[in-house]
């Protein structure tokens, strides 16, 4: 073998052996830039990062938009906040979740099949939910897509025979799947707990619709389900004027309707026991703290979290706070002794210190880091509760205004009301919340 061979073989493998030690990182390029090097290919981060900005205008008809325009993909939703099940007179029981199984059925002329194909054929994915808090249609798309399907979501609802067929039988599926789920259930109970079982927030959302008449679901969508009082929300909008003007063309021959009165609900504080036969046992005790803002509730929640490691915390819609356990039904009496040391205890400044640090962190964690859909139900609760804590130094600037003071001010007036026990499962271990009311007196 000549010289010259040896010389490239060695080469060769002293190559080879440097790739294996390196991986994949290229060393021939070092010394120039991507654009040298590919000439032709687009900068990169050639503009400063900037958070998003929130864009609030309310119709003509009523309808409040929000826009934001920092998210790549679009999500619009509108959301009729009245239309939920707190909603629901005497007669309408379950008018409420059925009617949110006929979102994009036929109406105005249009049939069911076109409605989804028209937000199909744009890239679109539709979505659809409801709760005890309202109902929400809308649809994902891309940005430049997010106007073509509009005026769908005014459109109103005709309950033609098959559509009334299969919208029963949707809910049908809903409810088995929600039922099926404890933690579902738990929540279910926790307002049923809170609010007492017989009225319409107490109830549970995800109930038999076999008994709803068609009456019923007109008279309560008729009633609900309008214009005026609606949020429109989209994220990744960068004219909020255009989009606006575009909202206001798609809704042109919708129907306006009168602004609706929330049915009041007033906190009872109680119990509510969903026996079944198992091993385990899910409890939840809950307060009203429907007098502290949003800010403060979560940072009444992590200080529960910081109390005892063993539970876990929450925050509900229409100011509920509480702690909650699941395991062993061995161990439930002595869990809720632990649950109701860790509410009963009023927090030092320590705790309130990384409470609030870490509800801030969570806030923000939700706002940057959270999917399109996500943003738009968190700018929906927002404007619906007409705070501005849509931007990170808006989130920021709600923590750091609240005192230690106000923390504990805040402990005070929710261990005045009257606790609510939740419990599903093997409730026979658990004690009754008469027990344990005086430890909060």
């Amino acid at each position: 073998m000549t010289r010259t061979a040896l010389v490239a073989g060695r080469a060769l493998r002293k190559l080879s052996s440097s790739v294996r030690h390196h991986g994949s990182r290229r060393n021939f390029s070092s010394i120039m830039n991507a654009v040298e090097e590919f000439p032709g290919i687009p900068e990169t981060f050639t503009e400063q990062a900037n958070g998003s900005t929130l864009s609030v205008t309310t119709l003509e008809n009523g309808v409040i938009v929000a826009t934001e325009d920092s998210m790549s993909s679009s999500t619009v939703t509108l959301t009729h906040p009245m239309a939920g099940s707190s909603n629901e007179l005497p007669g309408e029981e379950g008018a409420s979740f059925l009617n949110e199984c006929f979102n994009y059925r036929s109406g105005s002329g249009i049939s069911s099949l076109m409605k989804m194909r028209s937000v199909e054929d744009q890239g679109g994915v539709p979505i659809s939910f409801g709760s005890r808090f309202g109902s929400t249609l809308g649809y994902s798309a891309s940005p430049d897509k997010t106007d073509y399907c509009l005026s769908l979501l005014g459109t109103q609802c005709s309950f033609e025979n098959w559509d009334v067929k299969d919208a029963r039988a949707l809910a049908v599926t809903k409810a088995d799947e929600a039922n099926e789920n404890a933690q579902v259930v738990l929540t279910e109970n926790i307002y049923s707990a809170a609010f007492g079982s017989h009225t319409a927030m107490g109830r549970p959302y995800f109930v038999d619709t076999s008994s709803v008449s068609v009456d019923a679901l007109k008279s309560f969508r008729a009633r609900t389900y309008e214009l005026n009082g609606a949020v429109l929300v989209a994220t990744g909008i960068k004219n909020h004027a255009d989009f606006v003007a575009k909202s206001t063309e798609a809704f042109s021959n919708a129907t306006v309707g009168n602004p609706v009165e929330q049915i009041k609900a007033v906190y009872q504080g109680g119990e509510s026991r969903i026996s079944a036969n198992t091993p385990l046992v899910h409890v939840s005790l809950s307060f009203d703290a429907s007098s502290c803002s949003t800010p403060l509730q979560n940072i009444v929640k992590h200080c529960f979290n910081l109390s005892r490691a063993d539970i876990s915390s929450f925050v509900a819609d229409q100011g509920l706070v509480g702690v909650y356990w699941g395991g062993d039904t061995g161990s439930a009496s002595t869990m809720l002794d632990n649950m109701c040391d860790a509410v009963a205890s009023l927090p030092n400044d320590e705790i309130i210190a990384k409470a609030t640090e870490a509800a801030k962190r969570e806030d923000l964690f939700a706002l940057e880091c959270g999917d399109s859909k996500t943003l738009a139900g968190l700018i929906t609760k927002s404007v619906l509760k007409s705070e501005t804590c849509t931007s990170a130094a808006e989130i920021v600037q709600s923590y750091d205004s609240i005192t230690k003071q106000s923390v504990q001010h805040a402990f005070a007036a929710i261990l005045k009301t009257k606790p609510s026990l939740a419990t599903v499962g093997n409730t026979g271990t658990v004690p009754y919340v008469g027990a344990i009311e005086s430890r909060f007196s």
